[in-house]
């Protein structure tokens, strides 16, 4: 069997391990049913690193959540034209704890112009937060979000957004996190692409 002829029969068995795995998924759960499905560890959409007190966190956000939130601003909109707005997005939240607060509290009391630190978080971390594909390709976000919450929280969250398709086109992806601020140096979180396309969607009356 030549090397060509290989490569088709593995991505036609990968192709139909996704469809069953995807048929075997809840296709409709409610809202807290979501949220926990999103956070059970065994579901593969979120990922931990710890190292020292240092927590780190990159979890799937369903494009769903952003849809109902939209829904219950204007009641008028329609759900299926909500979801097209944004299906081609993928987004991923990342968040950070360091001896339990947001890494603002340790990176106020460091040498250096506080207010620029800031500045970074906020507008310089494109070169630090990418996805990437199995053969190293780089896929860099399309945007990103960075809320500041002034100590209210324990730890500090990014909304990250990439185009969809260009992750999800491969079989794995990684999503990959430098914070030099802090001296985190390139952890890279794995995910399954059937995981992500088995999470269910919501049901929206």
């Amino acid at each position: 069997m030549n090397h060509t002829t290989l490569s088709f029969f593995r991505s036609y068995a990968y192709l139909v391990w996704l469809l069953v795995a995807i048929s075997c998924s809840p296709r409709e759960v409610d809202e807290s049913k979501l949220r926990e499905y999103i956070l059970d560890t065994k579901n593969g959409v979120v990922k931990l690193y710890e190292r020292n007190g240092l927590i780190v966190k990159v979890k799937y956000k369903p494009n769903d959540f952003f849809s109902l939130s939209r829904l219950r601003s204007d009641t008028s909109l329609k759900i299926e034209n909500l979801r097209k707005e944004i299906d081609k997005k993928l987004f991923m939240t990342l968040s950070i704890s360091l001896n339990g607060h947001e890494i603002e509290n340790t990176m106020y009391n460091m040498p250096g112009d506080f207010g620029k630190k800031i500045e970074a978080l906020s507008f310089g971390m494109n070169p630090y937060l990418f996805a990437s594909n199995t053969k190293q390709d780089t896929i860099p976000m399309l945007s990103y979000y960075y809320e500041r919450t002034f100590g209210v929280k324990n730890s500090t969250t990014f909304l990250l957004t990439f185009d969809r398709k260009k992750v999800l086109e491969e079989e794995k992806f990684d999503i990959n996190v430098s914070l030099p601020l802090i001296n985190l140096d390139n952890v890279s979180f794995s995910f399954l692409t059937s995981d992500i396309k088995k999470v269910p969607s919501l049901k929206i009356d």
